[in-house]
């Protein structure tokens, strides 16, 4: 379970990153390539590569200690040329707004909403990988220590280590519903669907 979920916590923030970029990238044309049966695919995707490495370590530990060591790697920076890009491109998009302003005013407050919005929206996910490089990178670091030499100290570290990367899952969904206003609506709702709540006929649940 821990591989599986290990796993697909690394694709699914490298997919949201690329998701972001592409967001970016395409403008208009996100849309038409970006769809519901395209994300759910990738999604589903994730969850089977997830579970197929799980069952590959239970039989083939050695390969895929290798794997592990050089996917992880390759994940993260694949997710940090993508935030590096994203940079490059509202930066250089603000630059291009400055330089018209004075020739296409009404159009540049549309495009300005736009870059905010897309400058909000990538700070989000920015902050959603940091979180989940603090969690990670230690237990990387540790790994790739024991490989060199391995010692009591480094198994106990390890352990501590292990325990970050399973906090991530309990972070994730704060960082969400702090930099991501448009998910509280609906993480809202299903708190209301869990937990009793209070009106002058006493607790009750909400009925749908």
């Amino acid at each position: 379970m821990g591989i599986i979920l290990g796993f697909a916590s690394f694709f699914a923030v490298t997919a949201l990153t690329a998701d972001r970029f592409l967001t970016l990238q395409l403008h208009l044309r996100y849309q038409e390539l970006v769809t519901y049966k395209r994300v759910v695919s990738v999604v589903m995707s994730i969850w089977a590569i997830s579970v197929f490495f799980s069952i590959l370590d239970q039989f083939y530990g050695e390969t895929m200690y290798f794997v592990k060591g050089t996917l992880s790697p390759v994940l993260f920076i694949l997710s940090a040329f993508f935030y590096c890009k994203m940079f490059l491109a509202v930066r250089r998009h603000r630059n291009q707004m400055q330089d018209l302003q004075l020739q296409q005013q009404e159009q540049n407050v549309e495009e300005t909403t736009t870059a905010a919005k897309l400058r909000k929206s990538m700070v989000g996910t920015f902050y959603v990988y940091l979180v989940f490089l603090a969690c990670y990178l230690p237990y990387m670091l540790v790994n790739i220590v024991r490989t060199v030499k391995t010692t009591s100290l480094t198994d106990t570290l390890r352990y501590y280590a292990l325990t970050l990367v399973f906090l991530n899952s309990s972070l994730n969904p704060l960082v969400y519903c702090w930099k991501m206003r448009q998910i509280r609506p609906a993480i809202r709702d299903i708190l209301q669907n869990i937990l009793p709540i209070t009106d002058k006929e006493g607790p009750r649940k909400i009925e749908r």
